[in-house]
C-alpha cells in the first residue's frame, strides 16, 4: 500500500483549538491541504462566507450614498472596503480550488485510467500549455493527491514508483547444464580385421534440462472509493485502503 501523509482527524483539530487554537489552525490547514473531502467542504463554506462579505459590501455602499456626514462617511467607506477585500479574496480562493479540483479529476483519469505517462500528450487531452500542466501536477503531488509518483522532465513524463506493467503469464527457459562444459570422454577400439581401420565411438554424457516457469505478476485495477469518490488503484484479490479518507476498499 502508499505511503500516506497523516491527517490530523476532527477531534484533534477541535481539541487543539480548544486547548491553544493556533495549533488547532495549523491542524485544520494541513487537513484541508492533504485531505480533499476536507478541502471540497472548506470550498463551499469559504465560497459562501466571500459572497456574504459582498453583499455586506453592496450594503456599506448604500449607505455610504445616503450618508449625510463626513464622519458617517468615512465610517461607512471603512466597512466597505474591508467586506469588498475579503469577499473578493475568498472568493477567488474558492474559485481557484474549485478549478484545481477539477484538474485532478482530469489528471487522475487520463494517468490512472487511460495509462498515460507523457507529460505532452497529458498537456493536449487538457488543453493546458505544457508548463501550466507540470506546475498543476506537481501542486497535486506536493498535496499528495498522488502517491508515490514524480516528474521526470529530462524524459517528459511521469513516473510513478511501483508500476506494474503487463507480462507474459508464463516464460519456458532451457539452460544447458555445466555438464556440457566437461571434457568428452572418448573411448577407442582397436579390432584387428584386415583391410580395416580403427573404429571410432564417442560416448557423450546426456544433458539434463530444467524447465521454469514463473507465475503471472499479480493484477491491478482501478476501484471507486465508496465512502469518498476518490480513484483508487488496487491489487486484484485484495483489501487495500483508500488514498484520500483511508475506507476499505477492494
Amino acid at each position: 500500500m502508499q505511503n500516506r501523509i497523516e491527517i490530523p482527524s476532527c477531534q484533534k483539530i477541535i481539541f487543539w483549538t480548544i486547548l491553544f487554537w493556533p495549533v488547532g489552525i495549523f491542524f485544520f490547514y494541513k487537513r484541508v491541504k492533504f485531505n480533499r473531502e476536507t478541502a471540497k467542504k472548506f470550498r463551499k463554506v469559504l465560497k459562501g462566507f466571500g459572497y456574504f462579505c459582498l453583499f455586506g459590501a453592496a450594503c456599506m455602499l448604500i449607505g455610504l450614498i445616503g450618508s449625510k456626514t463626513n464622519e458617517d462617511m468615512e465610517a461607512f467607506l471603512q466597512t466597505f472596503l474591508c467586506y469588498l477585500v475579503l469577499g473578493g479574496l475568498t472568493v477567488y480562493s474558492s474559485k481557484n480550488m474549485e478549478k484545481f479540483d477539477k484538474y485532478y479529476i482530469i489528471f487522475k483519469d487520463i494517468i490512472i485510467n487511460h495509462n498515460e505517462r507523457s507529460i505532452e500528450n497529458i498537456a493536449s487531452q487538457t488543453g493546458l500549455s505544457y508548463r501550466k500542466t507540470v506546475k498543476e501536477l506537481q501542486k497535486m503531488i506536493n498535496k499528495a493527491y498522488f502517491n508515490e509518483m514524480y516528474i521526470n522532465l529530462e524524459n517528459h513524463e511521469i513516473v510513478i514508483l511501483n508500476d506494474i506493467q503487463p507480462v507474459p503469464s508464463s516464460i519456458t527457459s532451457y539452460p544447458v547444464s555445466s555438464a556440457v562444459n566437461q571434457p568428452v570422454q572418448t573411448a577407442h577400439a582397436t579390432v584387428a580385421t584386415p583391410n580395416r581401420s580403427y573404429v571410432h565411438q564417442t560416448r557423450t554424457p546426456s544433458r539434463n534440462y530444467t524447465h521454469q516457469t514463473t507465475t503471472s505478476a499479480p493484477r491491478e485495477k482501478v476501484v471507486k472509493c465508496p465512502n469518498c469518490g476518490g480513484i483508487n488503484r488496487v491489487i486484484t484479490g485484495t483489501i487495500s485502503e483508500c488514498d484520500f479518507c483511508g475506507s476499505p476498499i477492494s
